[in-house]
């Protein structure tokens, strides 16, 4: 066997390894990370603290209305909702004072104008939290759907295990094959660079945010600066879970099954244009860190196919491509789309790829970002991440 094979089966074998502690670690993660599961450990509170939620929203009049009916119908007995109605033009603002004329717990605030050096979901986000009076704060978007149980069993583990911030991971609902295999190989990639897992320990790294339920503390969010902190970070929701973290809050992530449903994107097309913001965002906006993700992305994922139709060091390439399989179509069965879905790998790795890709070109080229009718130019965002 000359050097070359030996270096491919090596890293067959590393990769193997990968999947192999991945697939474990993630099986593991998720049989113990269900709310709805964990909370019986949690005692239930004395008394229950106030909780805002805050609810931005900007031309979204076909969800708002069910979003919003949907946490007033939440059965928290301290409850109070903030809906921002962030410059809309499609009635969402109407829906939103309609609703609010039968409900006293939900409080409207329209939006007119984006001051300078603010990105538009920061700012309505701020607005929001500025006027809310809850202990605790939950951030999530105008098209979630809450299950009535969802604010009592979070604060009841929020409180039970001393936390400063929960996310919770929605159920996403259900589309076409392509859209389901695109949008739960996402979700695992999502896992592997947040290792949930870890976000117990003290370390910086480990920490996470979800735009569909970001429950955190109000003293620990003020402490950080709040929104005004974060005022043109495209991936806001991460980005406050950095900052509790890094402030030595106590944060998890868990799954929200049962609780939250959301349909993220809307087809194939949908989703990687959903994602065309946020991609070379969570690069930094750095070409040489798109590279570096972009040889290690390969090297996982595309690379055992490639050895193994190629039969280069094919045993140890052929363990990484079946733990990987395995993996995928374990996440798809739990989520109800099927382990069928497996088929569909190859392409949902492409797919991803190249959106990001098309995300770095775009924004490279356009010279900044365009959102919800907004442009940002890169030189908006800090100095530090150009």
């Amino acid at each position: 066997m000359d050097t070359i094979n030996v270096i491919v089966t090596a890293l067959g074998w590393l990769a193997a390894g990968f999947w192999l502690w991945f697939g474990l670690r993630t099986a593991r993660f998720l049989r113990g990370a269900v709310l709805t599961r964990r909370v019986s450990a949690s005692p239930t509170p004395a008394a229950w603290p106030k909780v805002s939620v805050i609810v931005p929203a900007r031309n979204e009049a076909a969800a708002i209305g069910p979003c919003l009916q949907s946490l007033l119908a939440l059965d928290y007995p301290a409850l109070e909702v903030v809906a921002v109605n962030d410059r809309s033009n499609d009635g969402t603002g109407e829906q939103m004072d309609r609703l609010a004329a039968r409900d006293p717990r939900l409080r409207c605030i329209h939006v007119q104008d984006l001051p300078a050096g603010w990105l538009g979901k920061t700012h309505a986000m701020h607005q929001g939290a500025s006027q809310a009076s809850g202990e605790y704060l939950v951030f999530t978007d105008g098209d979630v759907l809450f299950a009535p149980q969802t604010l009592r069993i979070a604060l009841r583990h929020t409180l039970g295990r001393e936390l400063d911030h929960l996310c919770l991971l929605p159920k996403a609902l259900p589309g076409g094959y392509w859209e389901n295999a695109l949008t739960y190989f996402m979700g695992m990639l999502f896992i592997l660079s947040v290792r949930p897992w870890a976000m117990a320990s003290n370390a910086r790294s480990a920490y996470a945010g979800v735009g569909a339920f970001n429950l955190v503390r109000t003293g620990a969010y003020r402490a950080v600066g709040g929104y005004e902190a974060l005022r043109t970070e495209i991936i806001d929701d991460m980005r406050l879970g950095r900052a509790v973290k890094a402030a030595g809050g106590r944060s998890e992530l868990l799954m929200g099954d049962d609780l939250l449903q959301v349909r993220w994107q809307v087809g194939v097309a949908g989703l990687i244009n959903g994602v065309e913001k946020n991609s070379f965002a969570a690069m930094e906006f750095s070409w040489p860190y798109l590279l570096g993700f972009s040889a290690l992305y390969l090297g996982l994922l595309a690379a055992p196919y490639v050895a193994v139709v190629q039969s280069q060091g094919a045993t140890g390439w052929l363990a990484a491509l079946a733990a990987l399989n395995v993996l995928y179509a374990y996440w798809n069965q739990r989520a109800g789309t099927g382990a069928h879905a497996v088929f569909a790998l190859p392409a949902a790795i492409v797919l991803c790829l190249w959106a990001l890709w098309r995300s770095a070109v775009l924004i490279t080229w356009r010279g900044g970002i365009r959102w919800r009718d907004t442009f940002y130019p890169l030189s908006f965002f800090k100095p530090e991440r150009r």
